[in-house]
C-alpha cells in the first residue's frame, strides 16, 4: 500500500510512483513463484535496482512521449 498525499503530478511524483510500482512487482513475482516471506526482503542491492529499472523505463517513456510538451 503506497500514501502519496502530495501527489501534484510532477516528474519527480511519477517517478516516486513508478520506483514504488517496481517494489510491487517484484513481490508479485516473489509470490508467484512461491518465494517464502521469511526469504522476500531479499538484498538491496537487488529490490532497489529493480525499483530503480522502473523508474528509468518511465523517463524514458517520458522522454519519447511525443505528446509531451
Amino acid at each position: 500500500m503506497l500514501f502519496q498525499g502530495t501527489y501534484s503530478g510532477y516528474v519527480g511524483d511519477v517517478v516516486i510512483l513508478a520506483h514504488e510500482s517496481g517494489h510491487a512487482v517484484q513481490n508479485m513475482l516473489m509470490d508467484a513463484n512461491g518465494v517464502l516471506p521469511r526469504y522476500a526482503s531479499g538484498p538491496a542491492y537487488f529490490t532497489e535496482s529493480f525499483a530503480g529499472l522502473c523508474e528509468l523505463l518511465v523517463l524514458e517513456g517520458l522522454y519519447k512521449s511525443p505528446h509531451i510538451y
